[in-house]
């Protein structure tokens, strides 16, 4: 019987999605399991996580071995937890008897700085690795309106749009069930505030355009960090303006 892990940095993350696996693989005689990469213990190669249960559908504690088959959906951040997973789950992929489902994508920057080279060049937002505060301030004073997305961010979580007005510096962004505004009555204020949200973790920034509900579909196949990938991209239409 084969067996599929599902890896998470939280056992309650996507507790709908796994669940629907779960109860789709038992059709191919699969066994599910989930759980966080720093609760296996690195001796005896042991997991304490959670087992599915076909007959009640429901997900049960379990003590059990590497799974045959790993799906990685952690999505890392600058945490130490995420770190420490990451590096857990690098060292799993050096294991010839685990197959993983996919091997992931780079950060935000390096897969921009790989298609960048590529013909889909012309349809990428320019973007730019955040270095400090102030490099914010000037292109946002340029540019009037940008945005900032955390390096290593997925599913739209943790960006801050920023408008430049003659007035003041506004700054938004969406929480789970509302959108937060913020205003800045000078430079020193949202340069303050940029230099503590820095710390946390590292940012991309991409001009903002009001064109971005309008959305392209392209599948394409592309080579990074030494893999080859096949997506399906639906891009927003960016602006292309230079930065500088």
């Amino acid at each position: 019987m084969l067996t599929l892990g599902f890896m998470t940095l939280h056992l309650q993350n996507e507790q709908g999605y796994f669940t629907e696996m779960a109860k789709r693989a038992k059709k191919y005689n699969i066994t599910c399991f989930r759980f966080i990469p720093s609760d296996i213990n690195p001796q005896s190669e042991m997991i304490q996580g959670e087992e599915f249960d076909c007959n009640q559908e429901t997900w049960k504690q379990k003590l059990f071995p590497l799974p045959n088959i790993l799906y990685d959906r952690c999505f890392y951040g600058e945490d130490f937890h995420s770190k420490q997973c990451k590096a857990i789950v690098d060292w799993l992929k050096t294991k010839k008897n685990i197959q993983f489902l996919g091997y992931g994508l780079p950060n935000k920057h390096k897969l921009y700085e790989t298609l960048n080279r590529t013909s889909l060049a012309p349809y990428l937002p320019k973007t730019v690795k955040i270095t400090s505060p102030e490099m914010v301030q000037q292109l946002c004073k340029k540019m009037k309106r940008i945005i900032l997305k955390p390096i290593n961010g997925s599913q739209g979580n943790g960006i801050y749009f920023i408008e430049k007005s003659d007035e003041f510096w506004k700054v938004k962004t969406d929480k789970s069930e509302y959108q937060a505004t913020r205003s800045f009555a000078n430079e020193v204020q949202l340069v303050n505030w940029l230099d503590r949200l820095l710390h946390k973790k590292e940012f991309i920034l991409q001009p903002y355009s009001h064109r971005q509900n309008k959305w392209n579909h392209f599948q394409f196949k592309c080579r990074c960090g030494g893999k080859r990938f096949r997506l399906m991209v639906k891009n927003a239409a960016h602006s292309k303006k230079s930065f500088y």
